[in-house]
């Protein structure tokens, strides 16, 4: 039921990502089908956000900005943490 679940989710998400600036995504399951129904080939790490959560540039049909976690770990104020690096790597981008 979990990649049913995921799948449903990619495809429920796919027209408004088409309008993100990035893309905070976690469980890999989640994460491997949103990104695949939006056409990404493969993610250029840029650096490390936090111990197992990367932060890169997706390759493919679009380049965007994307977090990645794995579900199973990290503190209660990972998702915060990773959302504020994404901002700030996207005000960098537009800055340069």
């Amino acid at each position: 039921q979990g990649a049913a679940l995921a799948q449903a989710l990619a495809a429920l998400l796919q027209p408004a990502a088409s309008r993100a600036g990035g893309l905070f995504a976690t469980g890999g399951e989640t994460a491997r089908a949103l990104l695949s129904r939006l056409g990404v080939q493969g993610i250029r790490l840029l650096e490390e956000v936090a111990p197992g959560v990367p932060l890169g540039l997706t390759r493919g049909a679009r380049r965007l900005p994307v977090v990645t976690k794995a579900g199973g770990f990290g503190d209660t104020e990972i998702i915060g943490h990773a959302r504020r690096r994404l901002h700030a790597w996207l005000q960098e981008e537009t800055a340069a």
